[in-house]
């Protein structure tokens, strides 16, 4: 460690942190395909004091990544414990400064079999600050505009909503829905990346339809949640379907020789069926202006067609 800790001191006092220099740290620090506790504390210190390149944002997301999801105890999945540790320590300031640290998160719930929901609220919560204020790690330069989705926070939020390691993986919570209504009610007028309001409309309806369960995924469930979080040119009709199906078939016989086999049909028709909580739930956010919007007509003109229900608001 003193070695290492010398070449970091010394990376520090030139301010500089340039390609070369991230090898000689990846050499360095994982010569055996392990990190230890020092050496990840040492990474995230250099991560907040130093300037930084694009081999550095790989580097840093796929080390700490590691550590924390195959090496931290319980492996693959992140305790709530440990969650907290890692906000703490790159939210020192209640915010995430960096790309690198967004993208830690994001990784992290993309690869761990399950972490805490308030990890994945988190960082929704920071891209949508970004979204909302035009100032934070996603923007530079001229793009400094509040009340705007910019393509890599579309993409950041496609993934952080759609990440296989949570609670509840593949299904949108109702916090999540209503922050995209916030989003949406802030970026109306703006010039938003084209995946938003497929986006909205996906997010807002999963959680109004989508088949789900609070079981940890299996490898191939989270191959499946992983496509669809990718795939931003999914046609909008017929997401929410595809999505239950994949997560039906994945669990539907998972659980050993004792498990009962799930209704697959039963599962997705009941899924679809909006209740009348959701309903009301969905009427309130509606009637908080005055006229609908043109995503607000494309969300009821995808419930309409997912779930056929006659009662939904006009």
């Amino acid at each position: 460690m003193s070695a290492l800790r010398e070449l970091a001191e010394q990376l520090k006092a030139d301010d500089r942190l340039c390609a070369e220099d991230t090898l000689k740290l990846r050499r360095e620090i994982w010569p055996n395909g392990a990190i230890s506790t020092e050496e990840a504390e040492l990474l995230l210190e250099m991560n907040d004091t130093l300037a930084r390149s694009p081999e550095w944002l790989d580097f840093f997301v796929e080390a700490l990544c590691h550590y924390m999801v195959h090496q931290v105890e319980p492996r693959r999945h992140i305790s709530p414990e440990n969650a907290e540790w890692l906000m703490a320590r790159i939210g020192s300031d209640g915010h995430l400064d960096t790309l690198g640290e967004i993208e830690l998160v994001v990784k992290i719930l993309e690869t761990a079999h399950s972490a805490p929901d308030t990890l994945r609220s988190f960082a929704l919560e920071e891209v949508a600050r970004v979204v909302l204020t035009g100032i934070g790690p996603t923007r530079c330069g001229s793009q400094h505009r509040p009340g705007q989705v910019t393509a890599p926070e579309a993409a950041l939020l496609r993934r952080l909503l759609f990440a296989s390691g949570s609670e509840w993986p593949g299904a949108i919570s109702q916090a999540e829905a209503e922050l995209l209504f916030r989003i949406k009610d802030a970026t109306l007028d703006a010039d938003n990346h084209e995946d938003w309001e497929r986006l909205f409309v996906q997010g807002v309806g999963n959680y109004l339809m989508a088949y789900g369960g609070h079981d940890a995924v299996d490898r191939d469930e989270a191959a499946l949640l992983a496509a669809f979080a990718r795939d931003s040119d999914v046609r909008v009709l017929g997401f929410l379907g595809r999505v239950g199906q994949a997560a039906v078939a994945a669990r539907g016989f998972r659980g050993g020789a004792n498990a009962e086999p799930v209704d697959r049909e039963a599962a997705e028709r009941a899924a679809r069926a909006i209740a009348a909580d959701e309903l009301a739930w969905l009427q309130a956010r509606l009637d908080e202006d005055t006229a609908r919007d043109a995503l607000e007509v494309a969300l009821l003109a995808f419930l309409a067609e997912e779930s056929g229900n006659l009662a939904l608001p006009r």
